[in-house]
């Protein structure tokens, strides 16, 4: 799962408005938003399964050094972190720390 929210319509339509008269207006509105962030799950990143993996976990990911993410795993050992093309460490406490390039497309990984 990725986490992200998109806010949508004005505060003076209030918190939930009515859906019908809101709908087509409120999707052309935001169209550029959401199809940006459907083509970057395609995009560049690090997926992964952690196979042993057991309870709660974490990913971090660093580059030069300084930390980038802090992603918990899912509670079914994977992780999709976009990320943008560069060199990086990723590290976790269920795996050994490694050094991975990421590309134009999403790098897959298993632990």
């Amino acid at each position: 799962m990725i986490p992200y929210v998109i806010e949508v319509n004005s505060r003076r339509e209030g918190f939930q408005p009515p859906f019908a008269g809101t709908r087509d207006r409120t999707v052309a509105l935001n169209r550029k938003g959401w199809m940006l962030l459907l083509d970057r799950l395609e995009g560049s990143g690090v997926r992964g399964l952690i196979e042993s993996f057991s309870g709660e976990g974490f990913v971090e990911i660093y580059q030069n050094s300084q930390l980038v993410k802090n992603y918990k795993v899912n509670p079914d050992g994977s992780f999709h972190i976009i990320l943008n093309a560069g060199e990086y460490e990723i590290k976790s406490d269920h795996f050994i720390s490694q050094r991975i390039t990421i590309g134009s497309r999403v790098l897959n990984l298993k632990f």
